[in-house]
């Protein structure tokens, strides 16, 4: 890009020399045009490696060309805090020039449970209430709500009024502090917090325009918001701007389940983060009329009779993640079970089209005794080519008191035929306690249940669900048992306190069936000891 700049500068330059004492004479012009001369489909691209948000600033204020090319990065995502005065002053930036808004492609809300107030200026109030005006003729109840919000400098009425200005959103972020109380419909005449009220209305019309539903009253032009484009959203309970990309710790709060969302026309990856079960939900749901194809669920405490019924709502599903929080599956926290059965013929309604599928739990010990059913078998999934799933799924049937007793060879017998033939890539979490003799017999009788043509194989043994997001630098080391054979061990330390767990990886240019072989034909279980750092290296010979 460097020696394009250089001559295009030298293209456009005005001719202006200085001489250079010993330089070529090829070198000797050093042309007067600027950044400013370059053509604007380069000031553009220029735009988007330029990370801070103040050097944006900078660039739209310098000059014409550079403020047309930098706007649209600068306005391109916008993080949207607590604090009701910066959201009062985005909205009225926003409505003085409602160009800029087009430009908005992604929106992170943080949603107070206690809204604060910035009571807006008389001028900024008026544009404020012409832009609604044209609102009270589709509801008239919307209309009042919002402008007594406005008028009150309400962060929730700002928050509405910025998702009625962008209309052009493809991706969302929805924070909630407080957790559950603050999505639920705020019926209390003192809660000045409207903004779950307000966005449902959103939600009615963007839903109520949607072209490919049979109820669609197509007819009436519907008022359009960030929720008529968005593509893909995710919700967070209580979470900080700074850690939102780092999802949520153990101790995060909870919040309902934003089923209300999964109507909208435009939606295809829906990720909710710490939801809880939902009893008061419309008949509405489980009808398979979301467009979603990418659902994922971390961290939830929903019952298996919620999780199913957000699978079904699904039409047809390509991905799907779903991980338990901790609590679920723990004696001392929790008294209700995980009914597998109420999750087996959601997942089946998507047999023909999903492609990933992860099923997991967050818990380090999981009781049998709370979990009853069966997923059955997945070999009817033709297009799944991509499977992570806990033991618990496979096998808590065959042990009583701990996940982990149960016998591989046997286990793996049984489980024959269960993978789709045309998966690709396994992920088993097996919470078996890592040694080489467990390994070795894992590694051993495994391939009794896989298909022919899996080309990736990982296995991980001990609890490995809580290390994914942590930092691993000083604990972890990398382990080579064969050339089709490697492995990571972690043994923990103070701020990764865990049993050393280990992930075991089989990859070979043919199959994972012939590098398991060929692994096999070797000393894999010395291998093994020496590996894990086991007292002897006795041969498996």
């Amino acid at each position: 890009m460097l020696s394009y700049l250089s001559r295009r500068l030298a293209q456009i330059g005005t001719g202006h020399q200085i001489q250079l004492q010993g330089a070529p004479s090829d070198d000797r012009i050093i042309p007067s045009a600027t950044i400013h001369d370059l053509p604007a489909e380069l000031l553009v691209e220029i735009s988007k490696y330029i990370p801070e948000q103040s050097d944006l600033y900078s660039l739209c204020v310098a000059s014409k060309p550079l403020g047309s090319a930098a706007t649209p990065c600068l306005y391109h995502s916008i993080i949207v805090d607590r604090d009701a005065r910066r959201l009062h002053k985005l909205v009225r930036t926003l409505s003085r020039a409602p160009s800029l808004a087009k430009h908005i492609k992604c929106i992170q809300l943080h949603l107070p449970a206690e809204g604060n107030i910035a009571t807006p200026a008389r001028a900024d109030l008026i544009s404020f209430l012409e832009f609604i005006l044209p609102l009270a003729s589709h509801d008239s109840w919307f209309h009042r709500k919002l402008a007594n919000a406005l008028r009150r400098g309400s962060y929730d009425g700002f928050a509405i009024l910025l998702l009625l200005l962008a209309t052009e959103v493809d991706e969302m972020d929805l924070a909630v502090e407080g957790g559950r109380a603050a999505f639920l419909q705020a019926n209390d005449k003192f809660n000045c917090q409207r903004f779950s009220d307000l966005v449902a209305t959103l939600i009615t019309w963007t839903a109520s325009s949607d072209p490919t539903q049979a109820n669609s009253t197509s007819s009436i032009v519907r008022p359009k918001s960030a929720l008529s484009n968005v593509q893909k959203l995710r919700f967070f309970p209580d979470v900080d701007s700074e850690c939102i990309e780092d999802e949520l710790s153990e101790g995060h709060s909870q919040a309902v389940y934003p089923f209300e969302y999964m109507s909208l026309p435009r939606l295809e990856d829906l990720q909710a983060y710490g939801s809880a079960p939902w009893h008061d939900i419309s008949p509405n749901y489980g009808q398979a009329n979301a467009h979603i194809t990418r659902l994922h669920l971390d961290w939830v405490s929903m019952d298996s009779e919620n999780v199913g019924l957000a699978i079904q709502t699904c039409h047809k599903l390509v991905e799907l993640h779903v991980s338990w929080d901790h609590s679920v599956l723990d004696l001392k926290l929790s008294s209700e079970s995980i009914d597998l059965d109420n999750i087996r013929p959601a997942l089946n309604q998507h047999a023909d089209t999903l492609e990933r599928l992860e099923l997991l739990f967050s818990a380090e010990d999981i009781y049998p005794v709370l979990v009853r059913g069966d997923i059955g078998a997945l070999s009817h999934f033709s297009a799944l080519e991509i499977l992570r799933i806990d033991e618990t799924f496979l096998f808590s049937s065959e042990v009583s008191d701990f996940i982990f007793d149960w016998e591989p060879l046997r286990s793996f017998q049984r489980a024959s035929g269960v993978l789709p033939p045309n998966l690709k890539e396994f992920w088993f979490e097996s919470r078996k306690h890592t040694s080489a003799a467990t390994v070795y017999e894992v590694l051993t009788t495994i391939g009794t249940m896989l298909p022919v043509n899996l080309s990736y194989l990982r296995v991980s043994f001990g609890y490995t669900h809580n290390n994914d997001g942590m930092d691993h630098a000083d604990c972890c080391h990398s382990l080579s048992f064969h050339s089709a054979v490697t492995g990571v061990a972690c043994r923990g330390t103070p701020t990764v306190p865990y049993h050393m767990v280990l992930t075991v990886n089989v990859d070979h240019r043919d199959s994972v069936l012939t590098g398991l072989r060929e692994a096999t034909t070797t000393d894999l279980m010395k291998a093994l000891r020496e590996g894990l750092g086991e007292e002897g290296g006795e041969s498996d010979e």
